[in-house]
């Protein structure tokens, strides 16, 4: 029977050309695969960030509830506090000299009263007002002294009151400028990211076009595939065809 001999030569360079062929299909599935992965962790990123700004919305929006629900017992905790140091201020020594001239004022002008109108009364005699005795006179001293009390106590509930509300309204109003600045930004900043990322990714796709028709390589076209990947991959792909090419030149060289 009849013998064809090959060189072994053209045996091995075959076999690399094979084993080169198919580590370029390897390392074009392993940037593939690459890609994918980096895409998917892109998208986890995204979504984790979803929930966190989720999540941070709800805290947001519950703390901004619990002000308001929480307003009527602040209030009276407040007021009770303050009613209670003022009524404890209202029993010192200090406060009852402090009143002493207020408490004699209006108890001078109580008796003055009194007096004019005894002496411009005009009516039968038993129907005369009578002077303040002494004991009309001191239980018109303890009344007075109650009354300034309860003044000083109400004049201090009502400023405690006015400004914790008003304390209140400031942390709210706060809030609700705080919390729309940041939703407006975060508003503003995607829709920024969303175009630009959008205008790249459409840029990309088409330099990919320009560049496949200038070299003619073309590969699969999967819909993430952006120029600088096709460069990478072309890069590649050429390296490997040069190589191909100058083991097959060096296997005729030989062979002749």
């Amino acid at each position: 029977p009849a013998k064809a001999y090959i060189h072994y030569k053209q045996v091995v360079d075959l076999e690399r050309s094979k084993q080169h062929a198919e580590r370029l299909l390897m390392e074009v599935e392993d940037a593939t695969t690459a890609r994918f992965l980096a895409s998917e962790r892109i998208l986890i990123k995204k979504e984790l960030y979803g929930m966190r700004k989720e999540e941070e919305g709800m805290r947001q929006y519950y703390e901004f509830v619990d002000l308001g629900r929480n307003e009527d017992e602040t209030i009276h905790a407040k007021v009770s506090a303050a009613v209670e140091e003022s009524f404890q201020i209202t029993e010192s020594k200090k406060y009852r000299k402090l009143q002493r001239p207020n408490v004699k004022k209006m108890l001078e002008h109580m008796i003055r009263e009194r007096k004019e109108h005894r002496k411009g009364y005009i009516g039968p005699p038993t129907g005369r007002p009578k002077n303040m005795s002494s004991w009309e006179i001191y239980k018109q001293r303890k009344l007075i002294e109650v009354e300034l009390k309860q003044k000083f106590i109400y004049q201090a509930a009502t400023k405690e009151h006015n400004a914790t509300a008003l304390t209140l309204h400031r942390i709210r109003s706060d809030w609700v400028q705080t919390y729309s600045f940041e939703l407006l930004m975060n508003t503003v900043i995607s829709e920024v990211i969303q175009e630009v990322a959008a205008e790249a990714h459409s840029e990309g796709r088409i330099a990919k076009g320009f560049a496949e028709k200038k070299s003619g390589i073309m590969f699969p076209d999967p819909a993430w595939m952006q120029y600088g990947t096709y460069s990478s991959l072309s890069v590649m792909w050429l390296e490997r065809k040069d190589d191909l090419k100058r083991r097959i030149e060096l296997g005729k060289a030989e062979a002749a």
